[in-house]
């Protein structure tokens, strides 16, 4: 009886465990809904895995890759640069801060301008809704 609850204990803990690991990655896309570089309805980023390396690509002209993930895997951090064609920032470096709340990916990139200044950008995601094949 004993061991039966403890396995039972077991199972439970590893469903739930799972589950929030389920809404606390990072991996996949996930749709801007706010910036303080201006609106953009089509703005989104996609976390994926290859190997060990967690990659982040904005569809807007930014990659990096994640170097920290918190041991709750609700927090990390990345460096990145802007593509070669992406406006006054092309070619540009940045360190981005990344933090899910609740539902939300809370991001704070701080980029360094061509002529050594410093600009910070803020920016609200959530999960992608698009419908499946």
């Amino acid at each position: 009886m004993v061991r039966y609850l403890l396995m039972s204990f077991t199972y439970i803990t590893l469903q739930i465990s799972a589950a929030h690991a389920d809404d606390t990655s990072f991996e996949g896309k996930w749709q801007q809904i706010a910036s303080t570089a201006g609106e953009c309805r089509t703005c989104a980023v996609e976390f994926k895995f290859a190997g060990a390396l967690l990659s982040v690509n904005a569809n807007n002209g930014w990659n990096a890759t994640v170097q920290n993930v918190s041991d709750s895997s609700r927090s990390a951090s990345a460096n990145g640069h802007w593509s070669r064609d992406a406006g006054y920032l092309a070619g540009s470096p940045f360190r981005a801060f990344f933090e899910i709340v609740d539902s939300r990916l809370f991001m704070k990139m701080l980029v360094r301008k061509k002529d050594g200044s410093m600009m910070a950008i803020k920016a609200i995601f959530e999960r992608s809704s698009q419908p499946t094949a």
